[in-house]
């Protein structure tokens, strides 16, 4: 099998096709099949390059790669997983254990997520119409905002509402925060879960860049790194809403009008001074929602959560999810790498390399190829 990730590296460093033949030792009709494969895949070369080798062969090559394993019942998941209880992910080791007990091959767990997602959106596929319990999470923000004055600048600053959704029960979340940036949209996961008290098995966000780095009608997602990663610690899978399927979205939509319906004629003309002080009127307020009675169903959001959805959550982990920041650099000819301010040493074999960066609050992690090459601790700056 061909390094096609080699192929990418080289190519992202800016290397011509014949100087990537030449220092990979492949030729040059390889180099040329491989990136061809990669412009009309729709997938982002920083997307590729976070995968195995493998993995890219799947995405890049899925024809040629297919003949050579069990090809996955994407029609008989989808129905699966109407199933309360059910993750993909149990679905994907069932599918590893067939393929073992038959003596054949199988796919990638992440070519298995992304053909799914494929399979949902090029066949059309109607998946969350009908809401299981306990079984997704919807999220967005909401597209008003509210207003915090900081005493300390003197400035009033917009306040963002992320709104978090249940579809079956339609119990629903929601947090002010000063942006709509990555560590807040995860933020508001972690506090939806801990809301809930469980996680979901999938997420269903909007196409926002915090959580869809690229997501075409006619190919796989782009995800989120970071996105990624949190979903990962939880046990969910992330489906996105689908290019221009309105259906995908109006469990959440729906809950994102009523909530703005019931929360800011309360909140209209009164003035909050922190960030604190504002959730803790929207808290009160959002109980006061998932109380109120449906019109057209029997109870309300929280009866409905509590006696039928909760249950079937997954419990949620020990520890909550600590909030990264992902960057690239280039290790420089001093073996370092400067980020935030901050240098700090590596590896000289990885000079001159491109390596990805996990920040967190507690220490650094640099990482090539997908690899985990080293850890700092954020007290040992240098």
């Amino acid at each position: 099998m061909q390094n096609s990730k080699s192929i990418l590296l080289e190519f992202s460093s800016g290397n011509s096709q014949r100087g990537i033949s030449k220092k990979l030792g492949v030729s040059r009709n390889s180099v040329s099949t491989t990136l061809k494969a990669f412009h009309s895949s729709g997938c982002s070369l920083e997307h590729l390059l976070s995968l195995s080798n493998d993995e890219i062969q799947e995405l890049l090559f899925p024809d040629e790669i297919g003949r050579d394993y069990l090809q996955p019942d994407y029609e008989s998941i989808n129905q699966e997983l109407c199933k309360p209880g059910m993750t993909l992910g149990f679905l994907f080791e069932r599918y590893v254990s067939s393929c073992r007990a038959a003596g054949q091959k199988h796919c990638q767990k992440s070519a298995f997520y992304e053909n799914y997602s494929r399979y949902i959106s090029t066949n059309n596929v109607t998946k969350h119409l009908i809401h299981k319990p306990g079984r997704e999470m919807m999220v967005d923000w909401d597209g008003k905002t509210l207003k915090v004055d900081d005493l300390a600048t003197g400035r009033t600053v917009k306040a963002y509402l992320f709104i978090a959704t249940l579809p079956y029960s339609m119990m629903s979340f929601v947090k002010a925060y000063p942006d709509m940036k990555q560590n807040s949209f995860l933020d508001g996961h972690i506090k939806a879960y801990e809301y809930f008290g469980g996680v979901t098995p999938v997420l269903v966000p909007d196409n926002l860049k915090t959580s869809v780095i690229e997501n075409k009608k006619y190919n796989e997602p782009i995800l989120n790194h970071s996105y990624e990663e949190m979903a990962d610690y939880y046990g969910a899978s992330i489906v996105p809403a689908r290019v221009r399927k309105p259906q995908d979205k109006a469990a959440v939509e729906g809950s994102v009008r009523q909530i703005t319906q019931w929360i800011f004629p309360w909140l209209d003309g009164m003035r909050f001074f922190s960030f604190e002080e504002l959730n803790k009127a929207i808290f009160r307020l959002i109980d006061q929602f998932n109380e109120l009675q449906f019109q057209k169903r029997i109870g309300s959001r929280r009866s409905v959560f509590e006696e039928e959805e909760k249950k079937w959550l997954k419990p949620l982990p020990s520890i909550p999810f600590e909030l990264a920041t992902w960057k690239t650099s280039i290790v420089q000819n001093n073996y370092h790498i400067s980020t935030d301010h901050q240098n700090y040493s590596c590896p000289y074999k990885y000079v001159r390399k491109r390596v990805d960066v996990k920040i967190t609050n507690e220490k650094v992690e640099c990482y090539y190829q997908g690899r985990d090459t080293y850890q700092f601790s954020q007290t040992a700056k240098r």
